[in-house]
């Protein structure tokens, strides 16, 4: 978030999906649990981690677009060719996530907190109905179909599944 702020000047503007608001767990608002740091459909994180202040936002990041040297699942180079199909920015309940392919839905999830099925359950949110908004590695932005979330290239080795459902079957937008 500061990295962004020294770009576009006031760092509120765009760390907020506008269908959400700042968390309630702030200490300036005579708030703080520790615990509760994770945002969900509707309310933002809060990063309290090695800062003076706390951070807060509602969009994620790829995890894997972090420098790693040495691990060939990270985009470490230059802009690949499937660049469209590489999620950088998106909604989501934490700062960022490194899913996996073999992640689930799970059948009990609430989508209106997200979470579960490893960490593509920090983008597994009803934010915008069924779909999520996503910036991608060559610059578009679109809106993805939470079921889908598993036909992107999220990391070298991430295989990609297309559609997905819940472990019960059902429609992950039930």
């Amino acid at each position: 978030m500061r990295a962004i702020g020294k770009q576009v000047g006031n760092v509120d503007d765009v760390r907020y999906c506008p269908s959400t608001k700042l968390s309630l767990n702030e200490p300036s608002l005579g708030v703080w649990d520790p615990g509760k740091v994770f945002g969900n459909a509707k309310e933002s994180w809060t990063w309290p981690f090695g800062f003076t202040e706390l951070e807060h936002g509602s969009y994620g990041y790829n995890g894997y677009m972090y420098e790693n040297k040495g691990d060939a699942t990270y985009w470490n180079t230059a802009i690949p060719r499937n660049a469209a199909t590489i999620p950088l920015f998106h909604d989501s309940t934490w700062v960022d996530s490194w899913p996996s392919h073999s992640d689930t839905c799970p059948a009990n999830i609430d989508l209106t907190l997200g979470g579960g099925g490893g960490m593509m359950g920090r983008n597994l949110i009803n934010r915008h109905g069924s779909s999520l908004n996503m910036s991608f590695l060559d610059g578009h932005v679109e809106p993805i179909e939470l079921k889908m979330l598993w036909s992107l290239k999220w990391s070298r080795t991430f295989q990609t599944k297309g559609e997905q459902t819940r472990t019960d079957g059902t429609p992950i937008y039930k």
